[in-house]
């Protein structure tokens, strides 16, 4: 029997090697005399080599790079019935050598080739057809409804392997444009903590962390320098223990409103204890993070020390308020106390006095012992009237020697009771000065507020008209002037 092998490489066939036994023939003649010849008589092997490359470049007119898109059957065309089968190429392809032999594999078209292989008196045959892989490749070249259904499956291959491949595309540009946004957010949070803690180590203000019901996370050195506390000290002491009394409650609101949701932080001037018991005011400012799900996670504040400034201001309001001489509210702050005072009233209908009275003769007093005894003068009147009053009344210098007195929920016979006593006070009570001993009296006008005031400059004009009348009537005395 004849055996076929295929020489490979790289998994790409390139040579058949056809093996043929060789026997004594068994017919006479004289080509087939030999010396010693028995006829039957195995002599040996004959070797034939075939190229499918070379012979389907014949019948294809093409270079061949797929072998398996052909199919190669060696038949013996010599048997006494039909053709056999001896050998197949793919190796899977290959059928019973005693399969019978159809006409269809000897019909020559333009797609199948019969190549006839003469070897020692033998007639053998190369057929070359295609095979499924190469309809699959070029489906026109099938039957028209495998044609069709060739071509139909290439079509659906081919969409499906292009939008697989925008698929990937797509999922490649979106990783890659993911990838370049994680990337610059890593950088970015990065670049945000350096400069967190640049700005938390740089000392310029205090700087703190907390977390709820586990007191500080950390806190830098300017935080320790401002309470005077050192580090160790400090991480023993509570936010509320530094904290002023009269500034708890504030704080209090604040961290309320942050708990509820309302807010996620504030900013609010607070006092603080330091170590040496000095009270320190503070701008402080106060945040919170939370996590994904709303709750909170930490607070972050933020203390400035504004000592300093909260002193020029209190500076800066008592000049504006107070006047330098006497220590006591000037005309602007008392009348401010004044238009305060008039809304109570209209609101709640309970009496205020007011008192307005100056130094009689004051003039005479400054030209005979000089402006300095007359200040040592307007001061001692300002002490005695600051003694006589109670915690709820005002008093302030309203002009060169003039004063005036709040009195809340006081009635017109104890205003006018309170001038007299006022009034013989300074007249019993001289005023020792460089220059001499002093002694001065007041005149004093009375009134109440009205319903029918409009402004406390209204309430000062009535008492100013009393004041006058005083004056008129010899001085050292008062006079009342009711509302009209």
């Amino acid at each position: 029997a004849m055996r076929t092998v295929l020489l490979t490489a790289d998994g790409s066939p390139l040579t058949m090697l056809v093996l043929q036994p060789v026997f004594a023939p068994s017919l006479p003649g004289p080509e087939n005399v030999s010396a010693g010849a028995n006829p039957g008589r195995l002599q040996g092997f004959a070797l034939a080599v075939i190229r499918p490359q070379v012979l389907l470049e014949r019948t294809l007119q093409r270079s061949l790079h797929d072998p398996n898109q052909v199919v190669v059957n060696v038949l013996e065309l010599m048997t006494a019935e039909q053709p056999t089968l001896l050998a197949a190429h793919p190796q899977d392809d290959q059928t019973s050598l005693a399969e019978a032999i159809t006409p269809a594999h000897f019909k020559q078209s333009e797609f199948q080739a019969i190549q006839p292989l003469f070897s020692f008196g033998r007639a053998q045959a190369i057929a070359i057809r295609p095979g499924p892989q190469f309809y699959a490749a070029h489906p026109i070249y099938a039957g028209w409804l495998t044609g069709f259904a060739g071509l139909l499956l290439t079509a659906v291959v081919t969409l499906f392997v292009g939008f697989l491949r925008k698929v990937v595309s797509f999922l490649y540009y979106r990783q890659a444009t993911l990838e370049r946004l994680v990337r610059a957010r890593t950088a970015a949070l990065q670049e945000s903590e350096e400069r967190f803690r640049l700005y938390f180590d740089l000392g310029l203000i205090g700087m703190a962390i907390t977390a709820p019901g586990k007191g500080w996370v950390q806190f830098n050195d300017r935080l320790c320098e401002i309470l005077g506390y050192s580090r160790a000290e400090l991480a023993s002491m509570s936010w509320a223990n530094l904290t002023h009394p009269d500034d708890r409650a504030m704080d209090i609101v604040q961290m309320k409103r942050i708990l509820a949701g309302e807010i996620d932080g504030y900013t609010l001037d607070k006092r603080f204890f330091r170590r040496n018991g000095e009270i320190v005011y503070t701008l402080v400012s106060v945040g919170c993070v939370r996590t994904p799900d709303g709750a909170l996670h930490q607070f972050v504040g933020m203390m400035q020390d504004i000592t300093q400034r909260k002193v020029l201001e209190q500076k800066l309001y008592w000049l504006a308020h107070t006047d330098s001489l006497t220590h006591l509210p000037n005309r602007r702050h008392f009348l401010e106390q004044a238009e305060l005072e008039l809304t109570r009233f209209k609101r709640y209908a309970t009496p205020v006095a007011l008192l307005m009275f100056d130094l009689d003769h004051f003039k005479q007093v400054n030209d005979r012992y000089g402006h300095a005894a007359g200040d040592a003068v307007l001061c001692h009147v300002a002490a005695v009237t600051r003694q006589m009053l109670r915690k709820t009344d005002a008093s302030g210098r309203i002009g060169g020697e003039e004063f005036a007195v709040l009195l809340p929920e006081t009635d017109l016979e104890s205003a006018w009771q309170l001038a007299q006593r006022l009034g013989q006070t300074i007249a019993s009570s001289p005023v020792d000065t460089e220059a001499g001993t002093i002694a001065v009296t007041l005149s004093i006008g009375v009134t109440l507020f009205a319903p029918i005031d409009a402004t406390a400059d209204a309430v000062l004009s009535r008492a100013d008209r009393a004041l006058y009348r005083a004056k008129h009537h010899g001085r050292k005395r008062v006079e009342i002037e009711e509302p009209g």
